[in-house]
């Protein structure tokens, strides 16, 4: 395992090693670079909860001193989502990154040139793009599920207690302005209560999907009896 090197340019400084064939980056100095700090009594703290929250669920939590590999810097980056954020990343990818990769080891670049360093450049920032072409998917495909598993919760639930009374003074007050004539109003509870299950293709009112009430009430409020015109 090689000791830690530290690389900095005006903005930035973040500390870098190798360890197998990964290249690891100082998770907190990569925390302060994309902005996951905040301030307290003049002081800036690390808003680990925050880094933590954002890595993959599989992956350890990480706090001072921990180390995190290149695709995590990555993923923190694209969560940051920021213009510093995006600095930071085109400087690990155009001069850190590649310079760790050109030499194998750390110690004293090998200067490159300039036809080399271009390629390298245009390497790098052809791996971010991919990258962040891949999580913008993934990210699409787990809202699109959140979605998906939204709307079928929104078709399975039926009515509470307080919207079925809801639909019950609706059917009393529709068959109520007919007639007052107690056989007829049981004929007419009965023809409302018929139709409104064969509508919505429940066994009872009380099987409503939620999603459907409001269109239940009004078809109720519109409704008319077969024998009245």
């Amino acid at each position: 395992m090689n000791n830690p090197q530290l690389f900095k340019n005006e903005m930035f400084e973040v500390s870098a090693k190798i360890e197998g064939h990964l290249i690891i980056f100082d998770a907190e100095q990569v925390a302060k670079s994309l902005g996951f700090v905040q301030e307290k009594n003049n002081k800036q703290y690390i808003r680990w909860e925050r880094v933590n929250e954002y890595l993959p669920k599989n992956s350890p939590e990480v706090g001072r001193g921990d180390f995190i590999p290149e695709p995590l810097v990555y993923k923190l980056a694209f969560k940051a989502s920021n213009e510093v954020a995006e600095q930071f990343q085109d400087w690990l990818a155009i001069e850190v990154i590649p310079s760790i990769r050109k030499n194998g080891h750390f110690g004293v670049p090998k200067p490159l040139t300039e036809r080399e360093q271009r390629i390298e450049s245009l390497k790098l920032l052809l791996e971010t793009s991919q990258r962040q072409d891949e999580m913008s998917k993934k990210l699409t495909i787990h809202e699109k599920k959140i979605l998906e598993l939204n709307t079928k919760v929104d078709e399975q639930i039926t009515l509470d207690h307080g919207e079925q009374r809801r639909i019950q003074k609706a059917v009393a007050s529709r068959v109520y302005s007919f007639t007052e004539d107690g056989s007829e109003r049981k004929r007419l509870f009965s023809e409302l209560h018929r139709e409104i299950k064969d509508r919505f293709a429940v066994s009872s009112y009380k099987d409503l999907k939620r999603k459907d009430m409001q269109v239940a009430v009004n078809y109720i409020v519109n409704w008319v009896p077969r024998r009245v015109s």
